[in-house]
């Protein structure tokens, strides 16, 4: 028997509004929210389809991917953070799940050992976090403070709306500073339910957030100790 891992996202449903407590039957948007869900919803589809007797296909969905060597997430906080453009969207006192690369990669492992052909996984930290506590320890581990500033909700997303509309009518040409993909990720409520992963896997997080806050703070330690271009 071969297996096949595909690693999704939770992007594959967002529309733009909640995502509240969703399992792994939560359909598919009629209307995905961006290009990004669209074809990332596309792509899961595609690869559970080749699941045949002799080949198992599994699905994992995290969400929020974060940790030590972070080329992504991170370094676009604190780029944003040090030149005061970071804003929490209506304060930021909303929940959001999360996913740390050693339990995405336990998820992965229990997955190929134990998953269902053909099913989907969702993948997180366990307990959801209020966003803008995450950001604001994320950034923390990098000794950045985050800015104590808010943007209206409804403002947001009226730009983001303006902004995709200008940006289809320009065939991309024009861009605005937020699109309705990223509004959808950030703005509003994402948490999800993993207790598919815990029952049928055997799924459970092996490293919690503060572990991993210390770990990324201890990395940053150690860079500034070691200097660039060196190893510790």
């Amino acid at each position: 028997m071969h297996t096949a891992v595909h690693i999704s996202t939770e992007s594959v449903l967002l529309d733009g509004k909640p995502l509240i407590n969703a399992n792994e039957d939560h359909a598919f948007p009629r209307h995905p929210v961006g290009a990004y869900s669209a074809s990332k919803g596309e792509a899961e589809r595609s690869a559970l389809a080749l699941a045949a007797p002799g080949f198992k296909v599994i699905a994992i969905r995290p969400r929020f991917v974060w940790g030590r060597d972070d080329t992504t997430a991170l370094p676009g906080l604190v780029a944003a953070a040090q030149s005061e453009q970071l804003a929490f969207i209506d304060g930021g006192h909303y929940r959001t799940s999360t996913t740390h690369i050693a339990n995405l990669c336990h998820g992965i492992a229990l997955a190929l050992d134990k998953g269902r052909s053909g099913q989907v996984y969702f993948i997180t930290d366990g307990e959801p976090a209020e966003f803008r506590s995450f950001v604001t320890s994320l950034l923390q581990t990098q000794r950045i403070a985050a800015l104590d500033k808010s943007v209206p909700r409804w403002l947001l997303r009226s730009m983001a709306m303006v902004g995709d509309t200008l940006g289809k009518v320009s065939g991309g040409r024009i861009k605005f500073p937020i699109t309705l993909q990223e509004f959808a990720t950030s703005a509003v409520e994402i948490t999800l339910d993993i207790t598919k992963a815990r029952t049928e896997l055997g799924y459970q997080p092996v490293i919690s957030a503060e572990e991993g806050f210390a770990e990324l703070a201890a990395a940053g330690e150690a860079s500034i100790l070691t200097g660039p271009g060196e190893t510790s």
